[in-house]
């Protein structure tokens, strides 16, 4: 199996827990006399047999997504590196809408600190970068095995 396979086979596992979570819920507590529609004792554990699968398959995958580390980390870093530009971009565009600031009988000019195209430009840089990362850890999680 796959990194990827693996990660759709642990949606599919929580979705389980939290299907049978949700139906232990139903009969923890039920009125007597009531028809009961599951045995609370087999569901609870279902529920630790499905939390012992899913702890083994996350091991599997920390383990086999060794391979990964250096691109999760370049993933991390360029998504704070675009937040940062993003905001700076952003507050360069509000700078264009009041490059002064009068406050009573006095003016105050504000200067910017950055140039609004080589800011834009190191973010298309920095989100091409990007998504060229992430291509190569998709392609990585189809070819490594766990």
């Amino acid at each position: 199996m796959t990194l990827q396979e693996s990660f759709m086979e642990r949606n599919d596992l929580k979705k389980k827990i939290q299907r049978t979570w949700t139906e232990l819920q139903t009969v923890i507590i039920f009125q007597e006399g009531s028809e009961v529609q599951f045995d609370a004792v087999k569901k609870l554990e279902e529920l630790k047999i499905l939390h012992n699968e899913l702890f083994d398959l996350n091991v599997k995958i920390d383990t086999a997504n060794r391979v990964n580390i250096e691109k999760l980390q370049k993933l991390k870093y360029l998504d704070e590196e675009i937040v940062t530009y993003t905001n700076i971009m952003t507050a360069l565009l509000s700078w264009k809408k009041h490059g002064t600031i009068g406050y009573s009988d006095e003016v105050v000019v504000q200067i910017k600190a950055f140039d609004f195209n080589e800011i834009k430009t190191e973010l298309e840089r920095l989100e091409n970068e990007r998504r060229k990362t992430d291509k190569e850890l998709q392609k990585s999680n189809w070819q490594t095995e766990i």
